[in-house]
């Protein structure tokens, strides 16, 4: 590791400066605060009055390495989405928890995130989106005829919306990709055990 100190060109120190006031600024701003950390530390801007990214980040800002990577991780995350129109990533929990997620699924998982919290996506409303999806296992068993006892009147319409409920909640469960195949099992279910 090198611990030495040099001198900044002009443009670079007007860089680091620019950056500076960026982070003491925008502290409140983690995406600001991030971009900012990620140029001073690619660009090696601190090495005018640090010899480590590690220690200018403690001695300037105090804060470990580990979070001001987190921060610009999480500021990349962001970034990224704001091409999709995500909006929704305002804190930088929420996008340390998108970062865990690939690429490729993060729309689905904040889409998800932004459905079960009605708008007001949480880090673990992320987290729980993010989730592997729990198979669901139906099993019918044959059992002994019970005998009947009178049931209370109820319409076909309540016994359809029962019914429409039921299958509602149970499909909330299955991952979309699995919604076709949850849907036919759920038909051939009815099909096979329901009276004619």
């Amino acid at each position: 590791m090198n611990d030495s100190i040099t001198v900044l060109s002009e443009t670079e120190d007007a860089r680091l400066a620019r950056n500076e006031t960026r982070i003491s600024q925008g502290l409140a701003s983690f995406v600001e605060v991030g971009e900012a950390l990620s140029d001073i530390r690619d660009a090696r801007l601190y090495r005018a009055t640090h010899g480590t990214f590690e220690s200018y980040c403690a001695e300037k800002w105090g804060m470990t390495k580990t979070h001001c990577n987190r921060l610009i991780s999480s500021a990349e995350v962001a970034q990224s989405l704001a091409p999709i129109g995500a909006k929704t990533i305002t804190t930088e929990s929420q996008a340390r928890e998108l970062a865990r997620v690939e690429p490729a699924r993060r729309e689905e998982v904040i889409r998800k995130a932004d459905i079960a919290t009605g708008g007001k996506i949480t880090a673990a409303a992320i987290k729980q989106a993010a989730a592997p999806a729990k198979e669901i296992v139906v099993t019918v068993e044959e059992s002994a005829p019970r005998r009947r006892h009178p049931s209370p009147t109820f319409s076909m319409e309540d016994w359809t919306s029962h019914a429409r409920n039921m299958i509602r909640n149970i499909l909330s469960f299955v991952p979309e990709d699995r919604i076709t195949e949850a849907r036919d099992a759920l038909h051939e279910l009815s099909e096979n055990t329901l009276p004619r």
